[in-house]
């Protein structure tokens, strides 16, 4: 069952559930060079925005941290000189219950003096640490209990695209080059170190005529097992077994016509199925039982039906604008979809 439970007057970058069902953080840019962090609360079919947090410059990312005390929203992006920055703002909640934002830290910067971008911010909840890349390919790790820069270090100089916790202390990283894709960092050293890493040069993972195609724009590591998801830039789903990261356990090619923009496993089928939205205008359901890869003609499919494509392709929604984020909600088996219409969806997924 598909509900659409919010309409905002800005495209929405990301959109995550704050914990609950009822509640979710989303941020977003708007026309006026002016950013907006919010809290909206969703009772009974009525959606009401309980706090919001406007901030001159652009925003790209949004990570909802459950800190020690309490719950802090992380959001990152370029202030107003185009400096690198992440926005801290933390949630209270008044007499009546409802949320209130106050805000930490206005503009914690990447690197001072820098031109540099935060592309993407994870949390670890074990550690209370909350890890920024930069687009100048820096990974900077800051303790949110006690508010200090805890380390610094060089992933790949062309860039960090994406990143999340596979466990506690162990970071995925996807980047810019085009040998080196994908990176594992065991975190718990000094001097945090590789310890697993997935390269362009296995067969089928070049493309001449788009050098970029390959870089993978999501990223999401499955929490049972050794596998791990990615979606690129040309709109492939790659399924990773980090057991044997010579080649793909399984790939689809040009499953979406434009980038992957996030990617969950779906909740009923987490081993074979990923669930992926793009900037081609579609939230779609893929196959990827299969480990040999497979090909189909790509298409604009902005205005396809929900009956699906294929065999291996259900579509589940289509928006003309594209899709920026999913997030999934485990105790309500719901689904989170945001739109670059401003729109916000839940998916009920039911047995």
């Amino acid at each position: 069952m598909l509900e659409e439970i919010d309409l905002l007057p800005c495209a929405v970058q990301s959109a995550k559930f704050m914990k609950s069902k009822d509640r979710i953080a989303f941020c977003g840019t708007q026309l006026n060079n002016l950013s907006q962090m919010s809290i909206s609360r969703h009772v009974d079919g009525v959606a009401t925005i309980e706090a919001c947090h406007t901030f001159s410059g652009s925003c790209n990312s949004l990570e909802v941290c459950e800190a020690r005390n309490g719950i802090v929203l992380g959001c990152a992006g370029n202030n107003a000189d185009g400096v690198g920055s992440v926005v801290l703002c933390s949630v209270k909640s008044d007499q009546m219950g409802y949320s209130e934002l106050s805000c930490i830290s206005e503009y914690l910067e990447c690197s001072t003096g820098t031109q540099s971008c935060t592309s993407d911010l994870t949390f670890d909840e074990y550690h209370c640490t909350l890890a920024q890349g930069t687009d100048d390919g820096s990974i900077i790790l800051n303790d949110l209990a006690t508010g200090q820069l805890m380390s610094r270090f060089s992933c790949d100089s062309a860039g960090v695209v994406t990143m999340c916790y596979k466990h506690a202390a162990t970071l995925v990283v996807t980047s810019q080059s085009a040998q080196t894709r994908l990176r594992i960092f065991d975190l718990r050293s000094s001097k945090p170190e590789v310890i697993q890493l997935i390269d362009s040069s296995f067969e089928g993972g070049r493309d001449i005529t788009n050098p970029t195609g390959g870089v993978y724009t999501a990223v999401r590591p499955h929490k049972l097992n050794e596998t791990i998801a990615c979606g690129t830039a040309s709109g492939d789903l790659m399924l990773w077994d980090m057991r044997n990261p010579s080649a793909p356990h399984a790939r689809r090619s040009g499953i979406h016509s434009d980038k992957v923009t996030s990617i969950q496993y779906h909740p009923l089928d987490s081993h074979h199925k990923l669930i992926s939205s793009s900037n081609d205008g579609t939230v779609l359901i893929s196959n990827m039982r299969t480990t040999h890869p497979k090909s189909r003609p790509k298409a604009n499919r902005a205005n396809s039906t929900t009956t699906g494509h294929s065999s291996d392709t259900e579509t589940l929604m289509s928006e003309s604008m594209g899709f920026t984020s999913l997030d999934y909600e485990i105790n309500s088996n719901q689904l989170l979809i945001a739109s670059k219409l401003g729109s916000v969806y839940k998916y009920h997924f039911s047995a």
